[in-house]
């Protein structure tokens, strides 16, 4: 579903779209996962795809508070994190800026 912010500050329904991963994706989306996994046996937990990377997607904390955390293959508890798809990317996929 597409929303579209008008002028009252109101988010109304655009469109909607029923969309795939793409799969000329898959590779870029591979090479995260395998960084990340790379930096979790090394526990550089603080060295994760960012936003900033450019790579598509990035991981960041998907915990609700700081007390959210889960515990890590080496024994240390870590904040939950999440991969997340790029608002750009989003915005390239569905054809709105």
């Amino acid at each position: 579903m597409i929303f579209q912010k008008v002028d009252s500050g109101d988010a109304v329904l655009k469109e909607v779209k029923f969309w795939n991963f793409p799969i000329e994706a898959m590779d870029t989306a591979k090479e995260v996962w395998e960084r990340t996994v790379k930096q979790i046996k090394n526990e550089k937990y603080d060295e994760f795809v960012k936003i900033s990377d450019n790579m598509m997607l990035h991981v960041r904390p998907h915990a609700r508070n700081s007390q959210d955390r889960i515990l890590t293959p080496s024994g240390n508890m870590e904040f939950k994190r999440s991969f997340w798809l790029n608002a750009k990317f989003i915005q390239d996929q569905i054809g709105v800026s």
